[in-house]
Order: structure tokens, then sequence, then C-alpha cells
């Protein structure tokens, strides 16, 4: 197929059922503990309102997330798409947190008030500035780098002691690939990549997600 030798069209059909694939399981949603509270950083996002019902369809029932900008979303309209998303007839509770994940004060307090044992981190937080090379700055590097690498940097020293079950930390394909215009984003994204295997190596839960672009909601789509 690579060589272009082949005539027509080749068809690849995947199995339906995950057993077939020798994985012997049927369900591989991650199990998240009722019991437990899970924060999310960035969560008030358009991207964290399609995110928030995952989680809550996924086991979560205690939700707190982390927004320096907390009065953006706390409106009617934004709890209502989110209990019409998720589609889920039990419980759950969203407690919305003032605070800035560059900052590590305010991530330590935010994790010291918790009222539950915090078993996730998902850091969805980061903002875009697109600027050719030469017109970068280390000003505009610092303001992209600030909430997505400093903020999982914060993330990962107040959790240090935490006995997590995920460390998930939300990067961009931009680290593999690079992107025209956004070697900030793309050098921070590759940041997360490094502390989330980092992390690997000492035994530490992490998964740096390499996210594709995203059209219909977050920042791109803005």
């Amino acid at each position: 197929m690579t060589t272009g030798q082949h005539e027509g069209k080749l068809v690849l059909q995947a199995p339906t059922d995950p057993a077939d694939r020798g994985f012997g399981i049927t369900d591989t949603r991650p199990f998240l503990d009722p019991d437990a509270t899970y924060l999310v950083t960035g969560g008030l996002g358009g991207f964290g309102l399609r995110f928030v019902p995952y989680l809550i369809a996924a086991g979560a029932r205690h939700l707190t997330l982390m927004d320096r900008d907390p009065a953006r979303r706390r409106d009617v309209e934004w709890i209502r798409q989110i209990t019409t998303l998720s589609k889920m007839a039990h419980d759950y509770e969203i407690d919305i947190v003032p605070g800035d994940v560059r900052n590590a004060a305010d991530v330590h307090r935010c994790i010291a008030g918790l009222e539950r044992p915090l078993k996730g981190v998902f850091h969805l937080a980061g903002t875009l500035e697109d600027r050719s090379f030469l017109d970068t700055s280390p000003d505009s590097l610092a303001r992209v780098f600030a909430p997505k690498a400093m903020g999982a940097l914060n993330l990962h020293h107040a959790t240090i002691d935490r006995d997590l079950d995920y460390f998930v930390l939300f990067s961009s394909i931009a680290s593999t690939f690079g992107n025209l215009g956004q070697i900030n984003y793309s050098g921070a994204s590759s940041f997360l990549d490094g502390l989330a295997a980092w992390r690997r190596r000492r035994g530490l839960p992490a998964l740096s997600y390499n996210l594709g672009p995203v059209t219909e909601v977050g920042m791109a789509a803005r």
C-alpha cells in the first residue's frame, strides 16, 4: 500500500467486540471513586464543559473546579448544560473554588481545603498567544508557560505526598509536531510530556494526553 502497487482500495475492519482484541474487557471507562474528590483546573472553559460530564459518567461524585475567574461560567446556563451532558440520574456535587493554578499558594490552599480524599488531578488550564518566531518575546513565552507548565508543576508539588490514582495533564499534539506560530504553546505542552515521564519513572501516576485539534469548543475555537 505504501508503494502504490495495489489496485483499488484496501478496507481494514476492526473487531467490534473488545474481547476479540485479546483484552478480555468490555468496558474501558476508568473507575472513579464516588467517595473521593477529583480536582479539575480550567474546568469552567468550553473544553471543561465537555470533560466534566465525562468524569461524572465515569463515576465521580465530588468534583472541585479551580478557576481564576470563577464567575465567568458560574451561571444557570452552564449548570444546565452540565446536567444535560452528564445524563446521570445520580447525585453529584461540583465545588467551584477561586484560585490561579499559576500561583503555588492558591494551589496548596485549594487542596488543603478539600473535605474528601483527593484521588485525581486533571489539568486543563492553558492559554494561547500565537506569534511568529521573530515576534516571540520572553513575556509572551511566560504568559503561555505560566498556566500550562508552571500550573502543572504547582499541582505536582502540592500533591507529591497524596495517594493519587490519576494525574492527567492535557498536553497537545503540537508538542510532537509543532504548529506554525505556536512555539510558546508547543514548548509548554512539551514540558507537560516531560513532567509526566519524570513522574512515571518515579512510580507516580501520570498521563500526558497529546490532544489533537478541537474545533467546536475550547481556546482554538474561540
